[in-house]
């Protein structure tokens, strides 16, 4: 994640949070990142992801399927948003 400027740079909006989750957008020149983080112990799952998301390779104990998004405890996801 370090190595890439897209995640360290730009703008940064929360876009949903309660108790259990967290979905912020980094905003890099023309790269869009949503980052989804499951706060909890157990297992989240997301709906009505954007067909135009592909999970990158920053996550763990996640799972991107028919347009919905499963994280396992404390799981992370970074889909980085095609254009």
């Amino acid at each position: 994640r370090k190595n890439n400027k897209e995640f360290l740079e730009g703008e940064l909006a929360f876009t949903f949070y309660d108790d259990r989750s967290l979905v912020l957008r980094r905003t890099h020149k023309n790269t869009q990142t949503d980052c989804y983080f499951n706060l909890s112990k157990d297992d989240l799952e997301f709906g009505d992801i954007s067909s135009q998301e592909d999970l990158t390779s920053i996550q763990n104990k996640a799972r991107l399927t028919d347009k919905k998004l499963y994280l396992g405890p404390n799981g992370f996801a970074f889909l980085k948003v095609l254009t």
